[in-house]
């Protein structure tokens, strides 16, 4: 585990409660609904309740914080509050059972709606050139559509309405339009001829473009299978296994960078929960490629890739409860002395 170097660097990189850590939430509330498909109910429970603690310290701590306030340059912590809501509604019908469909919309109809006017928000800034140094979390704020339309393509199956597959289809259309564009743009700045490499705070991040691969290989099956024709389904499928050819080069990129960064001492920040969403979303992607093309060994590695989220939210657990506890004792004694 890193070591900080002061009380005060740790002040710099741990925020209040509230969006700005609503990763966290988004890795607890994935990991429950895969813990619970894969067949590990108790477990599943444990993480569902604690992704609700989460929900509401979060929800709770901007009430009384209010940081970060609502404004262009922080919608990719936003869009973060958006995918967690969207996750844990998502949660609740796989996890609790079909009683909780209704708050699943619930969830869904806040967390797009929060989504889409941080997508719109951004993407404007990035195409003005107002959004900054290119980074990985630019990407934040433009995969939220690809996260809400697997949602509703479940919504869709469920309720059976129409209207709602079409807003999936749209969603998933909306992401694809901007993020893989974006992320390559980031992908050049840092790793490209004249590139500096990627700073030790920023490693985290490179794991958020797995996310919509991801996410969007989950979707691709949904609506295909939505759709019902074998054309559809035959196109999710083809999208899928290009995702996951992907995969491959993103991933080892993201492991490389991740993994020294924390050998090497990188101080610990809310942004090293962006090492969980994203592969929980390649699990669920290569879950429903399994049960889309009757492969099994899509369904090994899903449980592969659960382990390793797992050992990433234990790691990042451990390393924020280390880091919050020094602070409280660093202030403890400032006002001591």
């Amino acid at each position: 585990m890193p070591t900080p170097s002061s009380t005060k660097s740790y002040a710099a990189v741990l925020p209040p409660p509230g969006p700005s850590w609503a990763g966290s939430l988004m890795g607890i509330s994935l990991l429950s609904s895969l813990l619970k498909i894969h067949g590990f109910p108790v477990v599943a429970d444990f993480f569902f309740a604690l992704a609700v603690v989460v929900a509401i310290v979060i929800i709770g701590g901007w009430l009384i914080y209010r940081s970060p306030s609502f404004k262009t340059e922080v919608m990719p912590a936003w869009a973060m509050l958006s995918m967690g809501l969207i996750a844990l509604g998502t949660a609740s019908p796989v996890v609790l059972g079909d009683d909780l469909w209704g708050f699943m919309f619930v969830c869904w109809s806040i967390g797009t709606a929060v989504g889409l006017v941080a997508y719109s928000l951004y993407i404007t800034a990035i195409l003005r050139s107002k959004a900054g140094t290119p980074t990985f979390a630019w990407g934040l704020p433009l995969v939220t559509p690809m996260v809400a339309s697997t949602s509703a393509a479940q919504l869709h199956e469920h309720f059976e309405l129409p209207a709602m597959l079409w807003v999936s289809f749209g969603l998933f259309l909306l992401t694809l339009a901007s993020a893989p564009a974006v992320f390559t743009r980031v992908y050049f700045y840092y790793f490209g001829p004249k590139a500096q490499g990627i700073p030790l705070m920023a490693t985290p991040t490179s794991w958020i473009p797995l996310g919509m691969v991801g996410q969007s290989t989950a979707a691709a099956q949904l609506i295909g299978a939505s759709f019902g024709s074998k054309t559809a389904i035959t196109m999710g499928i083809i999208y899928g296994i290009i995702m996951g050819i992907f995969t491959i080069p993103l991933g080892a990129i993201a492991h490389f960078v991740f993994y020294r960064a924390v050998f090497k001492g990188a101080t610990y920040s809310p942004t090293w929960w962006a090492s969980t969403f994203p592969v929980g979303t390649l699990s669920l992607g290569a879950h429903f490629l399994s049960q889309s093309t009757g492969v099994e060994w899509f369904n090994y590695f899903s449980l592969y890739l659960i382990a390793l989220m797992l050992f990433h939210v234990i790691v990042s657990t451990i390393a924020g409860t280390i880091a919050v506890m020094r602070r409280i004792v660093g202030k403890l004694k400032s006002q001591l002395a």
